[in-house]
């Protein structure tokens, strides 16, 4: 468990020790359980989403080139994920739909 009181909205590390999953803990950060259940809605609709999105992540934290590190000036891995999932939804035929359009079909 790792305290990081330098960022933006206080998190709080930490690695699930028998998976060996990595998360973060925010309080009073409401837009980031909006993402989160956003992220959710995705990965349930088809599981290459979730596959595919642990792949990126893990590819942005042991890259040699530190390209998912955001407190070194490089972009954040949810940064990576939003990317992944446009291009997603930009296959044709789409591999997941626009979740702000589905409303309003």
């Amino acid at each position: 468990i790792l305290p990081i009181t330098t960022a933006k909205v206080p998190i709080v590390k930490f690695v699930h020790r028998p998976s060996k999953l990595e998360g973060d803990i925010s309080l009073y950060n409401i837009l980031a359980q909006y993402n989160t259940r956003m992220l959710n809605m995705y990965a349930a609709m088809d599981e290459r989403v979730r596959i595919l999105g642990y792949t990126v992540k893990r590819f942005a934290k042991v890259s040699l080139l530190l390209i998912g590190d955001a407190s070194r000036g490089s972009l954040s891995s949810y940064a990576y994920i939003l990317m992944l999932l446009y291009f997603l939804q930009q296959r044709k035929p789409a591999v997941i739909p626009v979740l702000q359009e589905v409303g309003h079909l």
